[in-house]
């Protein structure tokens, strides 16, 4: 592989883990600062299988999407909503798996929409972010 893909790779790995505080924050702004933290600390199976697939979706995406997604950080914004999705929808359906309920209005459409609702800005904002760390990294790949 091109050491641009692997360090586009790493940028998507830093932009995945600026997203953990961010989800954090998004929760405690909707629920106060208790609920929030619970709320994000109540569904742990369902959110490592969330940002397992939106790592292996990065991953996988990276050499494809990347050098686009560097030089247009409106890009950069769209592929982390798509990023975003992935992860939404894994961690609804393992939520069907774990409680053995397969009702697709319960655990598709209404973590489509309260997610949705309040993450599609973030999201963006953490791709824009991932690009501009991308950039930075090549710059120094490139200087080096």
């Amino acid at each position: 592989m091109n050491p641009q893909g692997i360090i586009l790779r790493r940028a998507i790995a830093w932009s995945l883990a600026l997203s953990v505080p961010l989800l954090i924050g998004v929760c405690v702004l909707v629920a106060g600062t208790h609920d929030g933290i619970q709320l994000v600390f109540a569904y742990p199976i369902q959110a490592a299988v969330a940002f397992g697939c939106m790592f292996a979706f990065g991953w996988w995406a990276a050499p494809r999407w990347g050098p686009r997604c560097v030089r247009y950080s409106f890009l950069a914004g769209l592929f982390a909503i798509c990023v975003f999705l992935i992860g939404v929808l894994s961690g609804s359906v393992t939520s069907m798996f774990v409680y053995r309920d397969f009702s697709l209005i319960d655990y598709i459409i209404k973590p489509l929409y309260w997610l949705g609702m309040f993450g599609f800005i973030p999201a963006f904002i953490v791709g824009v972010i991932g690009s501009f760390i991308a950039r930075r990294l090549l710059r120094i790949h490139e200087n080096a």
